[in-house]
């Protein structure tokens, strides 16, 4: 967690990258169309959100009427001509020119390009790098700057380092932190409609899971309810995670974080039995306690759990699916041993400098060995957030929750949904077509909404 509130009980502040979003818009991208229909509604929904763009010609209608920031240039005695200083956003809508800033902007680009070209080499990503700069001086550190500028979102973190703390994402993420937002302020609203909370909750999970039963059976709906507590705890880390940064904050994501792997472990558990219901497999062993489990055992390459091996007799293609997903199996059951039977999974402040903290957990070897044979988990240079929240700073691997959570979901999600097709449960969507017209109609809603878990199909 970087150490600005975007979450402070005002608006939240979006800054668009003119530039991205002329050619997002150009193959009418969705989430660049979904995070802009944001802005055509100000009028109801000025309470929450302020827009802003960098300066940039556009056709689209929808990007054209966002006020935007440019630099005006005025004399100055004391520097001489040709200095741009003085920053105004121009309100197209409303025709309307403020000077919101003074600043010696001239002056601190030459400053700005000494570093820059410290850290890169050279000095031809400093346009880049400067329409960041300027979009802090126009709207202070505490908003969203959105692009697809990969050399931007690559070296995010850098520039928080270089200048005062600007929190640039994708327009994926913007869509996340924009549902967050709105929770923080207690709403609960997909594309325009506002749902209570326990119907945001089950239409979400409705929408992700392809498969799954219409039974009112004790295992299914403990699936369902360990599943929205998933859902809930993850919510809870990310939204800490724009807030405040100090004690109480970074607790909370400890503990919500502490919970949220006890319930995703629990949900291996429950498919474990939910198999078993399925096929009522004896097995050696199957009188003690705990005997039903997905945890891979293998010896000599040969699988070893019981259960698993009485499926592999009954469901080749079930066991092979587990057996695939073992590594990421033993992950989650190892977080669990920790929290419930060692010295839990502690949080720390990791520090860049003083403008930039972040609540993360530190990874030891064995630990980061067990990461990367998930087959998914990547990191990249420069300091950058890997495909599952690890940082790397120096020799060290830190973990962010909350990106960590999202990926965790989104595996399990997969992998839940494969087990209960190859279970020949029915599909759950015509399965509401035909039984809960209503309900189905609710879940149209929310599919192929992106605001919960970026990146799945």
């Amino acid at each position: 967690m970087v150490n600005r509130p975007l979450f402070n009980g005002k608006k939240l502040e979006i800054t668009i990258d003119s530039e991205s979003f002329d050619e997002l818009l150009s193959t009418e991208n969705d989430n660049a169309i979904q995070i802009l229909n944001y802005s055509m509604k100000l009028d109801s929904n000025s309470k929450y959100f302020k827009f802003i763009r960098t300066p940039f010609k556009t056709e689209h209608e929808l990007l054209d009427d966002i006020p935007f920031f440019r630099l005006q240039e005025n004399y100055d005695e004391m520097i001489g001509p040709g200095f741009y200083h003085d920053i105004s956003v121009l309100d197209i809508i409303n025709n309307e020119e403020n000077v919101i800033s003074h600043w010696m902007v001239g002056l601190k680009r030459k400053d700005l390009e000494y570093v820059v070209k410290d850290l890169f080499g050279d000095l031809t990503k400093m346009d880049d790098i400067f329409s960041v700069v300027l979009h802090s001086y126009a709207t202070g550190p505490n908003t969203v700057f959105v692009t697809t500028n990969k050399f931007l979102l690559k070296n995010r973190f850098l520039l928080d380092i270089i200048h005062e703390p600007v929190t640039i994402v994708d327009p994926e993420e913007t869509i996340r932190i924009i549902d967050l937002f709105f929770q923080y302020m207690g709403k609960y609203i997909v594309k325009g409609i506002e749902w209570d909370k326990l119907s945001y909750y089950r239409n979400r999970f409705i929408s992700k899971f392809s498969y799954f039963p219409l039974n009112n059976q004790e295992l299914f709906i403990a699936f369902f309810d360990r599943f929205l507590f998933v859902m809930m705890s993850l919510d809870e880390i990310s939204i800490q995670k724009y807030l405040e940064l100090d004690n109480i904050s970074l607790y909370n994501i400890y503990y919500h974080f502490n919970y949220f792997i006890s319930l995703v472990n629990g949900l291996f558990d429950n498919l474990a039995l939910i198999i078993q219901e399925k096929y009522n497999l004896t097995f050696q062993g199957m009188e003690h306690p705990n005997s039903v489990n997905l945890k891979p055992k293998k010896k000599n390459n040969e699988e070893i759990n019981s259960f698993l091996k009485a499926l592999k007799k009954e469901n080749q293609e079930l066991y092979n699916l587990i057996d695939y997903y073992k590594d990421f199996i033993l992950l989650i059951h190892d977080m669990r041993n920790i929290i419930i039977h060692d010295k839990m999974l502690g949080m720390k402040y990791l520090s860049y400098d003083e403008n930039l903290q972040i609540s993360a957990v530190r990874l030891n070897d064995n630990f980061l060995s067990k990461l990367r044979a998930c087959k998914y988990f990547t990191t990249q240079k420069s300091e950058v957030l890997g495909s599952w929240g690890i940082w790397k700073k120096d020799s060290s691997y830190f973990l962010d929750p909350s990106y960590f959570g999202s990926s965790i979901i989104i595996t399990l999600i997969k992998f839940s949904v494969k087990i209960f097709e190859l279970l020949s449960f029915e599909n759950l969507e015509n399965a509401l077509k035909n039984k809960d017209p209503p309900l189905y109609n609710e879940i149209k809603v929310f599919k192929g909404d992106k605001k919960l878990f970026p990146n799945i199909s």
